[in-house]
């Protein structure tokens, strides 16, 4: 993929996902020294049947990617026929969110959250419905949070309580549950381990479970 590097040749791939017989991969186009990402990422879409790129854009010369409405997408979810993308921008910037695209009909709905919505920088996501998703923030001291949000309406709910607030990579929804992969705080004071939420009422009902060294992903 190096078609869709930037300057420095690199498209840096985050995540893939496929839908029906095409993968999406998503690009974050970073600076490789100064790790700032293009003002837009991209996602780059594969035909997984003859293994060749799809040219998204063909009223443009060369072989085109889907341009995202933000830079550094960090998390991407596929669920029946769209793809829900989180994009951090940069840091403290405020300018990313959460990204809806139609794969059926070729069209993106924008940051249907934004950032200043949220509350802080976007990370790790994942959908209970194709409405009704979760995703973490990282706010301005750093602090991350698990907040529910709707993507019919842009809602964004109160975030879930019980856990350290220290760094969350990864978080899973499983039927009526959601996983949080919880690494505790730096200084011990809150343990690492897999915490559970009841997502209807986004109560806490187990965890932390310890797995040894801090989780990292689910």
């Amino acid at each position: 993929l190096s078609l869709f590097g930037d300057q420095d040749g690199l498209p840096e791939m985050a995540e893939m996902a496929v839908v029906g017989s095409r993968l999406y991969i998503a690009c974050q186009l970073l600076n490789t020294s100064t790790f700032a990402p293009a003002p837009q990422g991209l996602i780059v879409v594969v035909d997984i049947t003859t293994d060749q790129v799809v040219d998204m854009d063909p009223n443009r010369d060369g072989v085109q990617g889907w341009t995202l409405a933000a830079g550094n997408p960090l998390s991407l979810v596929a669920l029946e026929n769209q793809l829900v993308v989180s994009e951090t921008a940069a840091f403290l910037d405020a300018e990313g969110g959460i990204e809806v695209i139609d794969v059926s009909t070729g069209t993106s709905r924008g940051l249907v959250v934004t950032e200043g919505d949220l509350g802080g920088d976007v990370g790790a996501l994942d959908l209970v419905s194709p409405t009704q998703g979760y995703v973490v923030v990282s706010d301005a001291s750093f602090a991350n949070h698990v907040v529910p949000f709707d993507l019919t309406t842009g809602a964004v709910g109160e975030p879930l309580v019980g856990h350290s607030t220290g760094f969350i990579p990864s978080i899973v929804a499983d039927g009526s549950r959601l996983v949080v992969a919880d690494t505790g705080t730096f200084d011990g004071s809150s343990p690492a381990g897999l915490l559970i939420y009841d997502v209807s009422t986004n109560a806490l009902i187990a965890g932390p479970i310890s797995t040894g060294l801090p989780p990292s992903d689910i």
